[in-house]
Parts: structure tokens; sequence; C-alpha cells
């Protein structure tokens, strides 16, 4: 969602974070996925509407992307096809991976993710002027 809002509505949100993002619905759980977009092969429409790699390259507010390098649920191919388009573009944003870590960065290292996201949203909305 925070990619999709940041695309759709730039210069409404003073910064987003984006935690393991789905940015491609064809990169994720058939099973799921295909209850609510259909099928892939038939109905290509709901998929590209929905995939936020498309219009990555038009987000314009600061985006901070997070995502366990071993997430086996949202597949790190979904933050590396938006990382490939955004950089392309000459889009600016952050990133932070957690090598060894899957959708749910926890333990020890869980407060580095905290407080990356709380250093982001201290540089780009409490400390902006």
């Amino acid at each position: 969602m925070s990619f999709k809002m940041l695309e759709k509505t730039p210069g409404v949100y003073a910064a987003a974070v984006a935690g393991a993002p789905v940015t491609d619905w064809r990169l994720y759980d058939t099973h799921y996925t295909e209850r609510y977009l259909g099928d892939p092969n038939t109905d290509k429409a709901s998929y590209a509407g929905s995939a936020a790699v498309t219009d990555a390259a038009k987000i314009t507010d600061p985006l901070l992307l997070i995502h366990g390098i071993s997430d086996d649920n949202v597949f790190l191919d979904n933050s590396l096809a938006a990382v490939s388009a955004m950089q392309k573009a000459g889009t600016r944003f952050e990133m932070m991976f957690y090598p060894g870590y899957t959708h749910r960065v926890g333990g020890p290292v869980s407060v580095h993710l905290w407080r990356t996201i709380e250093d982001f949203l201290d540089r780009n909305v409490k400390d902006a002027k």
C-alpha cells in the first residue's frame, strides 16, 4: 500500500515505509492472489493495475524500503523489481535489507529495524521543514 499511495497521490504523504512489499502480484502466493485478482493468464488487467512496480518511477516522496532477504512469503524479487525501476528512473529512495531474515525481522536485530524506521521518519516527517 505504501508504494501505491506514493505513486497515485504524490505530495499527500510526508513519507512512507514499505516493509516487504508485494510490487507484482504475479510473484506472490497463487492461491491467495487468484482469490482476489483471478487467473493471471486471463485477468491480465487486474494484475497490471495492481502492480506497484509499474509506476514505481512516479514516486517523488521519501520512501524507505525494508525487506528480509530470506523472506519466503513475499519474495525479494518484489523489492528488487521496484528498486530497479526506481534506479532507472533516477528516483531517490532509501532501503534496508536484512540478510537471513524472513517476512518477520525479529530478535535482537529488531532494534536496528525500528531505529532505522524511527530515524527515517524523524528526518522526513518530524524534523522536516
